[in-house]
């Protein structure tokens, strides 16, 4: 019987350690996966993962954004809940390929008809095994800011250049041909 006891309580210590173990794994694979959900939904590019059979794996809130997928939840199928077609040439083409697939897709946008959206697939596998497809949207509100910011600079400056820059050099070749008198202009001039 003293036997049995002290095995009971080795026995009993080990599932305690092990319990405590599994607890502590639990808690980190639960904080990791937090964090990869507060990363991933705060981008401002467009995640979207969809499984060999058509599942949607995961998807951010800027991917729904991009291309208007109100309502879409993991494990809904992609063909039921994407209504662009050049999304889902993307994602079946993607499925095919062994490299990144880059293309750009038409997407709806309010006020202006459609939008380029710059697209980049590739196949996800898992142990040498494809599991499915991940696509990374670039957010719309981007590349309008981007497009704005060269095309204000060249109208600034077009803008406080009140004299074409080719008349320039011409002015400032005039004065040596006439005399003493012009000598004066070009100091102030140059």
């Amino acid at each position: 019987r003293v036997g049995a006891a002290v095995w009971l309580s080795r026995l009993s210590r080990s599932l305690t350690t092990v319990g405590k173990w599994v607890d502590e794994r639990f808690k980190l694979m639960n904080r990791q996966r937090e964090e990869r959900g507060v990363l991933l939904g705060n981008m401002s590019r467009g995640i979207l993962a969809v499984s060999r059979s058509g599942e949607i794996l995961f998807l951010n809130p800027a991917a729904e954004t991009i291309v208007h997928l109100s309502g879409c939840t993991v494990g809904c199928r992609i063909e039921s809940m994407v209504r662009n077609p050049d999304l889902l040439d993307v994602i079946h083409e993607a499925c095919a390929l062994d490299k990144p697939l880059e293309k750009e897709i038409r997407v709806p946008a309010p006020g202006s008809g459609a939008t380029l959206v710059p697209v980049h697939a590739v196949r996800l596998r898992e142990s040498g095994e494809d599991i499915g497809v991940l696509v990374v949207l670039r957010a719309l509100t981007t590349m309008p800011h981007l497009e704005v910011v060269p095309r204000a600079f060249v109208a600034n400056v077009a803008h406080q250049l009140p004299t074409p820059a080719p008349p320039i050099p011409i002015c400032l070749d005039t004065p040596h041909d006439h005399g003493a008198a012009a000598n004066h202009n070009t100091g102030v001039i140059a």
